[in-house]
This record gives C-alpha cells, sequence and structure tokens, in this order.
C-alpha cells in the first residue's frame, strides 16, 4: 500500500506539472521487506499500476538491513535494479563495513547520515567525513544526498562539497501532499 501511495503521488505531481518535472519518491524498506520473494512483484505492481516512472522510486535501505541476510538480500536488490528503480543506501557512515558497501551493494546512491551533517560547519572531522563520502560517491557514479539539513550555512558548505541533493528541516516539516506543489512554486523546495 505504501508503495502505491507513493508511485501514486509522484506521478499525480508529475502529471499537475504537465510532465515538466518528474518527481523522484523515496521509499524506506525493512529488512522484512527485502527477504519476502514477492517483494519485487510488489514493486513492479506498483510502479505498472500508477505510470510512475521506474526511476523516479528511490528505495531506501540500511546498510544493516542488507548486512541481515545478505545473499538473499542482494538478489532482490540485483532484481528492483533490473525494474529501474533506484537503491538508496540509508544513514550511511553508520554501519560496520561501509566502504565496503559501497562495492558489493548493488546501489544507485548513499545518503550521508545526518549526524554528521549536525556539526558540518563547526567540526573538522565532520567536513573531512562529507567530503570524503562525497567524493567516493561521485568517483563511483553515485547520487549523494545529505539528510538532515537545518540552516542555509549547511547548505552552503554541501554545495561547496559538490553535494547537490538535500533534504532536511531547514526546507520544510511534513506537509500533506496537498502542499507541496504551493512549497514547490514559492521555490522553498
Amino acid at each position: 500500500w505504501v508503495l502505491e501511495e507513493a508511485c501514486a503521488q509522484a506521478a499525480h505531481w508529475t502529471a499537475a506539472h504537465r510532465g515538466e518535472q518528474a518527481f523522484v519518491i523515496a521509499v524506506n524498506l525493512s529488512p522484512v521487506q527485502l527477504t519476502r520473494s514477492e517483494f519485487t512483484d510488489d514493486i513492479k505492481a506498483a510502479i505498472e499500476l500508477t505510470g510512475d516512472p521506474p526511476a523516479c522510486l528511490w528505495l531506501e535501505v540500511t546498510e544493516n538491513a542488507v548486512l541481515e541476510q545478505m545473499a538473499s538480500t542482494i538478489t532482490t536488490l540485483e532484481a528492483i535494479k533490473a525494474l529501474g528503480a533506484k537503491i538508496v543506501l540509508d544513514d550511511f557512515g553508520t554501519g560496520y563495513a561501509s566502504l565496503q558497501s559501497l562495492r558489493r551493494f548493488p546501489i544507485d546512491g548513499v545518503k550521508i547520515d545526518k549526524s554528521f551533517i549536525a556539526g558540518l560547519a563547526r567540526n573538522r572531522s565532520d567536513l573531512a567525513i562529507v567530503s570524503g563520502i562525497a567524493d567516493i560517491a561521485a568517483g563511483l557514479g553515485l547520487q549523494v544526498v545529505a539528510e538532515g539539513v537545518e540552516t542555509a550555512q549547511q547548505v552552503q558548505v554541501l554545495r561547496d562539497l559538490n553535494c547537490p541533493l538535500v533534504q532536511g528541516m531547514h526546507f520544510s516539516g511534513p506537509v500533506a501532499p496537498e502542499e507541496v506543489p504551493g512549497l514547490l512554486a514559492r521555490g522553498a523546495l
């Protein structure tokens, strides 16, 4: 149901903007979903039912979720990628084998954990870690998203580090789906 609703909402926003902009929607996956043999069929059905382009569906997994049942989970992730959906490693930098995960897992991007973003403007260690993650990800052709962005100063530092995708309370708190077009029209998102 969540996948269908998310895909339907993204397709609705895209249609409302006359297809000028395809809206990417991210959905967190649980370890349980990754172990269900029919889960890939659920994703395919949601995409087909809603008409949302598969590349606009970003499925977020944590490193620990993948590590729990590594062989079967990697097979599931590869099947999801074959559908055209994107796999993003969430909370990057907090797991046990983060750098190895970039080579081993079939992913399209990483979300830098908010714990590194919080001290970005005042902590040299966080700055070095975020810079390193952004550089490595770029070198591997992966998307990079910084999560937990709360200040304009963090946004500027992330721009300077070539981290183009950000999310957080600096832009907006949680809102109802019908409020998103207004935020976009005002340039808030």
